[in-house]
C-alpha cells in the first residue's frame, strides 16, 4: 500500500514535466511524424498502393515555417526568396543548408496579390490592384504606380517594366513597356482588354495571353499568334522561353500540351496538369505536382520527359496543396508552398 502510495506521489510530479516535454517538443516531433508518414507509410506499409518502393529515396522537409508566397531562387547568392503576404515581410533562405534561419531583407506593403522578380531577385514589384509597387531591396527605393497601370511585370536585369495602361471609362488601354521609374514609356499594343497576362522572355519580346497566346517585340511591335482561342488557357515557359507548356479546358476536360518551339506543332502530354503546378529542370524536363483533376496522378510528384512524351509518379503528397514550385538544380532540390500546413517545404529528389 505504502509503494502504491509513494508510485502515486511520483506520478503526480511528473505531470508538469511531461506536459512541459510535450509543449516544447511535441509540434516537432508530430511535424517530423507527419512528413515521414507521407513519404514512408506506417511501418513498412506502403503510402499508397500504386507508388512504388521507388519513393523511399526522396524526403520532405520544412524549409520554413512562415507562411511564404511567390517563391524566387537567386542563383548568384544561393537564396530561396519569399514575401509572407499578413505582414509584408520580404525574407531569404540559404538553399545549401537544410536548417537555415530565414533573413529579413525587406519590409513592404502587405496583401499582395502576386510578385514579379528581376533573375537575381534584388527588385521586385508588388501587385496590389490599388497601386502596384516597385521596390528595390539594395537601395530601399520604391514607386507607386499610376492606378490605371495594371498587372505589371518587372523584366529579367530588373531595368524595365512591361503592363497594360487602362483606362476604366473608356474601355481603351495600351500594352506598353517602360524604365522601372515610369518616367518614359513605349506604347506597343493598343487593346480594349484590361485582363491580359504578362512575361518577358527576353530584353525585347514579351509574352501576352488571354485566351490565346502572343508574342510581342518591344522593338518592331510585331504581333505572332503562338495558341489560339483556348478556354481557360495557362501557359508555363520554359527558362530560356525556347519551348512551353499549356493547359486549357475541352469539352469540361483539362488538357495540357507541350509546345517545342513557337510555331511548331503541339503535342498532347499523357497527363492532365495545372502547368502552374510544374518547375522546369531542364529544357526537357519538368517536375509538376498533381492536383484534383489529374486522374491516376492526384496528389502525386511527376517527372515529365517532353520529347519522350514520358510521365513517371515519384513520391505521394497525400496531405499537401502545393503551390508555386520552384527548383534549385544544384542540390536537386523542389521547394514550394503548403497551404494547408502554411508554410514552405522542400523535396529533395
Amino acid at each position: 500500500m505504502k509503494n502504491a502510495f509513494i508510485f502515486i506521489i511520483i506520478f503526480v510530479l511528473l505531470i508538469p514535466v511531461l506536459a512541459i516535454s510535450f509543449i516544447s517538443f511535441g509540434p516537432k516531433l508530430i511535424n517530423q511524424g507527419f512528413e515521414a508518414l507521407i513519404f514512408r507509410g506506417i511501418g513498412n506499409q506502403s503510402p499508397t498502393s500504386d507508388v512504388s518502393d521507388e519513393i523511399a529515396r526522396y524526403s520532405l522537409a520544412t524549409a520554413s515555417a512562415e507562411d511564404g508566397h511567390f517563391l524566387k531562387i537567386d542563383p548568384l547568392k544561393r537564396e530561396l526568396l519569399y514575401y509572407v503576404p499578413s505582414t509584408g515581410d520580404v525574407k531569404s533562405l540559404s538553399l545549401d543548408s537544410s536548417k537555415s534561419t530565414p533573413k529579413t531583407l525587406a519590409k513592404i506593403k502587405p496583401g499582395s496579390r502576386s510578385i514579379s522578380w528581376s533573375d537575381q531577385a534584388n527588385r521586385l514589384v508588388a501587385n496590389y490592384g490599388d497601386g502596384d509597387t516597385f521596390y528595390d531591396l539594395k537601395t530601399g527605393d520604391s514607386r507607386v504606380y499610376d492606378l490605371k497601370m495594371k498587372i505589371i511585370v518587372l523584366s529579367k536585369d530588373g531595368s524595365s517594366i512591361a503592363y497594360v495602361y487602362f483606362n476604366s471609362s473608356t474601355g481603351v488601354g495600351n500594352i506598353s513597356v517602360a524604365d522601372v521609374q515610369a518616367g518614359s514609356f513605349k506604347n506597343l499594343l493598343p487593346t480594349r482588354l484590361d485582363s491580359w497576362k504578362i512575361q518577358w522572355l527576353s530584353p525585347k519580346t514579351l509574352s501576352i495571353f488571354s485566351n490565346s497566346l502572343f508574342t510581342l517585340s518591344t522593338d518592331s511591335k510585331t504581333l505572332t499568334q503562338i495558341i489560339e482561342n483556348k478556354e481557360d488557357l495557362k501557359v508555363n515557359w520554359s527558362p530560356n522561353g525556347s519551348s512551353l507548356i499549356y493547359s486549357y479546358a475541352s469539352n469540361g476536360e483539362r488538357q495540357t500540351a507541350y509546345l517545342p518551339t513557337p510555331g511548331s506543332s503541339s503535342k498532347t502530354l499523357p497527363v492532365s496538369i495545372d502547368t502552374s503546378l510544374c518547375a522546369w529542370k531542364t529544357a526537357d524536363m519538368l517536375y509538376c505536382l498533381g492536383d484534383e483533376e489529374s486522374g491516376d496522378y492526384k496528389n502525386k510528384l511527376i517527372s515529365i520527359e517532353l520529347e519522350k512524351m514520358k510521365v513517371v509518379p515519384l513520391a505521394p503528397l497525400p496531405y499537401l496543396q502545393a503551390n508555386n514550385p520552384v527548383f534549385d538544380s544544384t542540390n536537386n532540390r523542389l521547394y514550394f508552398n503548403d497551404s494547408i500546413t502554411h508554410s514552405i517545404k522542400f523535396i529533395s529528389l
